[in-house]
C-alpha cells in the first residue's frame, strides 16, 4: 500500500509578508482573500510533482484558485554549513 505524503503546505502569514510585503493578499497570484485564512500554514491536501509545482496555476481548493506562490515545500533542505565537532577525550 502506497503511503500518501503531502510535501507542500500553505505559507503562514509571516511567510507571505516576507515573500510579498505587507500588501501580500493582493500581490500573490489570484489573491488570497481573508476567507481563506483557515488555509494558512496547513498541508496542501494533494500530491504534486516538482514539475507541477513550478507552474503558476496549480489547482483549486474549495473553489479558490491556488498558485505556487501560496505554497512552500515541507521537505528538509540539506545544510552545507560547516559544523564544529566537539570530542571528549
Amino acid at each position: 500500500m502506497k503511503e500518501i505524503r503531502y510535501p507542500y503546505r500553505f505559507k503562514t502569514e509571516k511567510e507571505f509578508i516576507e515573500s510579498f510585503g505587507s500588501e501580500w493578499r493582493n500581490r500573490v497570484m489570484y489573491t488570497f482573500p481573508s476567507c481563506m485564512n483557515y488555509l494558512l500554514g496547513t498541508d496542501y491536501p494533494y500530491e504534486l510533482s516538482d514539475r507541477e509545482f513550478e507552474r503558476d496555476y496549480i489547482n483549486d481548493v474549495s473553489g479558490y484558485s491556488i498558485s505556487s506562490g501560496m505554497l512552500v515545500t515541507k521537505r528538509k533542505r540539506p545544510s552545507y554549513e560547516p559544523r564544529k565537532i566537539i570530542r571528549d577525550i
